[in-house]
């Protein structure tokens, strides 16, 4: 199994293979997870060879996200708007 070496704070595949350590472990440039969405879950989509989810590159981190058929869709805000205060 290749390894990751810690460079900084983030830990990068060693050359000859590519992942996203520690999340996605490093696998041989000869054999990409994906080459296109087709090869991914219906809730993640390909990129740099990875299965991952849309969400990450697509929506900001604090709206809903919902992944259908490869494709991220972006909610409202997660957080919960203040009720309007009547004027005095």
């Amino acid at each position: 199994m290749p390894k990751c070496a810690s460079t900084g704070r983030q830990c990068v595949c060693s050359p000859g293979y590519y992942g996203r350590p520690p999340f996605k472990q490093c696998r041989l440039e000869s054999d990409p997870e994906c080459i296109n969405d087709v090869g991914c879950p219906d809730n993640q989509a390909c990129r740099d060879r990875l299965c991952l989810s849309p969400c990450g590159w697509t929506c900001s981190p604090d709206h809903r996200c919902i992944v259908q058929n490869h494709k991220a869709k972006c909610g409202p805000s997660i957080y919960p708007t203040a009720a309007p205060r009547p004027v005095a």
